[in-house]
């Protein structure tokens, strides 16, 4: 309960960090992100000053610092010539701006998982529709055998997850505007 004529405004921030050697783990903080939902309100600050970048960073390509910092200023702006994603409510572009690595994996390997689960679906229904046939091609195996069936299932699958796990892994670990750009 705030007291009368309190004027705080709930918000949520993330400070943008540089990490010019990630193996280790060193970042120098380059500007900060602030959400007011109540307030309806997104804005970014960044240290956008090559000279000053350099200065901060180090052994970088600050003009490149430079060019995505600014993409994330205009994306909080919601500047329609910035990125498709300005185009979305402050809410969205403040969680696209902050989203962590392991949000970028579920999303990626989640979607892969359940392509690979249509995928074990379709072919359940092949196996069934073709058994007869199945089982006078294969010898010594029975036109339903369910270890058969069910390891080709899993090897399906693991695979399926695999193949969107490993290009995940990759986008998770740049910059989103980088893998959008890439796309």
């Amino acid at each position: 309960m705030s007291a009368p004529g309190d004027r705080s405004v709930q918000y949520s921030f993330a400070v943008l960090r540089a990490v010019p050697h990630p193996y280790t783990g060193e970042g120098v903080d380059v500007g900060v992100v602030v959400h007011s939902r109540p307030a309806d309100y997104l804005g970014v600050r960044v240290v956008s000053d090559p000279a000053e970048l350099g200065r901060m960073v180090g052994d970088v390509d600050v003009e490149l610092l430079a060019r995505y910092l600014d993409s994330c200023a205009a994306i909080a702006a919601g500047d329609e010539g910035a990125e498709p994603i300005a185009l979305l409510s402050a809410p969205e572009r403040f969680h696209w701006l902050t989203s962590p690595r392991s949000d970028v994996l579920q999303c990626v390997v989640g979607r892969g998982a359940r392509l690979a689960a249509w995928g074990v679906g379709i072919v359940l229904v092949g196996v069934w529709i073709s058994r007869s046939v199945l089982g006078k091609l294969v010898y010594g195996i029975s036109d339903l055998d369910p270890w058969t069936v069910a390891l080709g299932c899993t090897v399906l699958a693991l695979v399926a997850v695999a193949a969107s796990a490993l290009p995940a892994r990759r986008a998770a670990s740049r910059a989103p505007m980088v893998a959008l750009r890439t796309e």
